[in-house]
């Protein structure tokens, strides 16, 4: 979504007008296993003037709409101007969505009987003690409790929009509740992205620890910088990456 259709938005058209989808996956960051991580609207928000990022799709399902909830209004420097939670077909998840051949579409649900779906959107704005160094006027928040593969699908190859950016960050792997691997090319999630019309301009990859020193390899991306550290507690880091191809 451009910032300009953004500021536009009333508490009224946020809370109860139609919602936009198609227009918040156009020039966003999607962001799969993402938990409760603000660092990627951190980073985007102070480059702005070069990312042009204020639309941010985050999916996970085991993060729970609770505990969103309780987080929901906690970005330095925004307030929470207006949320709203979204139906199925708000989202298009009452809907078909294509898939790569050869994966099991039970997979896609693996924890569908564990997790409770949600949707959720939330748009911010810049508290007034804040200039635009700290971020743009506002930035906008779609929050899905699903699974991150299926939801590339059903949001962006179904609507055949590709995101701007795309975030891997401590994507849960194994013993992190993770099905698949995120970061492998021939997994799932890479396999599912291949198959819009291109792919994501920018990525963001990283986290903690031995996760931290793993090299992005995902063919066509050159490294541009690197955010360390990268949580509040001073450990981490992730790296930028732009599509060269």
């Amino acid at each position: 979504m451009k910032i300009e259709a953004l500021n536009k938005l009333s508490v009224s058209d946020i809370c109860r007008g139609i919602f936009p989808l198609r227009q918040l996956l156009k020039d966003s960051l999607y962001y799969p296993a993402c938990d409760l991580d603000g660092g990627v609207v951190r980073y985007c928000n102070e480059h702005f003037d070069t990312l042009g990022i204020c639309s941010y799709v985050y999916v996970d399902y085991a993060a729970g709409e609770g505990r969103l909830r309780a987080h929901l209004d906690e970005f330095r420097g925004y307030h929470l101007l207006a949320s709203r939670p979204l139906s199925p077909s708000d989202v298009g998840a009452d809907k078909p969505f294509p898939m790569p051949e050869g994966i099991n579409p039970e997979e896609y649900c693996k924890y569908r009987k564990v997790w409770e779906p949600f949707a959720c959107w939330a748009v911010y704005e810049r508290d007034d003690d804040y200039d635009s160094c700290h971020g743009p006027e506002r930035f906008s928040l779609l929050y899905l409790g699903a699974e991150g593969a299926a939801a590339y699908a059903g949001l962006y190859v179904a609507n055949s929009i590709v995101p701007k950016a795309m975030a891997i960050i401590q994507p849960g792997t194994a013993f992190g509740l993770n099905w698949t691997d995120f970061t492998d090319w021939n997994a799932p999630l890479a396999r599912t992205v291949r198959m819009g019309k291109s792919m994501p301009e920018f990525f963001f990859f990283g986290g903690y620890g031995g996760f931290a020193d793993l090299d992005f390899n995902w063919p066509g991306y050159h490294h541009i910088d690197t955010i360390s550290p990268y949580y509040r507690d001073n450990d981490g880091s992730v790296t930028v990456w732009k599509y060269a191809e």
